[in-house]
């Protein structure tokens, strides 16, 4: 019960399934975007980060504004924009922690089963370690903190809070 494009041998006695990406001729579709990467050195024990992603599209449809002239719907499947913030703090004691916030925009996408509409995610994440003086490293780290439920893409497993305990034996 498979159905064969016309583009594929005929009459050789294989089923050849359709894989790969589309190809449509001299179509282009044109985008730019920009990152933007920043650290900054508050203290000897305090670094401030950041960065940010921008593009200037990411879905064409045919007929409408900036089409370029595509026979078809294309889809990058990303945000227009998306940006990081945080803050690391590594002490003399052997302490650390960081803090961070993750944002990206809403955006649709289209991947078979995976299409529709991503909704906006905004996390924070933390993390907390401590270095004992016998060379064991202690981390507690939690991705999502608040909890926010989302999924990468529909239709996806939905993610909540993450935390991980992780211990470290230097020798």
């Amino acid at each position: 019960g498979s159905v064969e494009s016309n583009r594929v041998p005929a009459n050789d006695g294989i089923t050849h399934v359709s894989s790969g990406y589309r190809r449509y001729d001299d179509a282009e579709r044109s985008h730019y975007g920009a990152d933007l990467s920043i650290d900054f050195m508050a203290t000897q024990n305090l670094t401030l980060w950041g960065n940010a992603s921008w593009l200037s599209q990411n879905v064409w449809t045919p007929g409408e504004y900036g089409d370029d002239g595509l026979p078809f719907s294309a889809y990058l499947n990303a945000p227009l924009w998306k940006y990081r913030l945080g803050a690391r703090l590594v002490g003399k004691n052997g302490f650390r922690a960081s803090l961070s916030f993750q944002h990206d925009d809403e955006f649709n996408s289209n991947q078979g089963f995976y299409s529709g509409v991503v909704q906006e995610k905004n996390l924070v994440d933390a993390s907390i370690g401590y270095r004992l003086s016998n060379g064991v490293k202690l981390d507690l780290s939690s991705t999502n903190l608040f909890n926010q439920q989302y999924r990468a893409f529909p239709n996806m497993p939905v993610i909540g809070r993450r935390v991980n305990l992780r211990a470290v034996f230097d020798l």
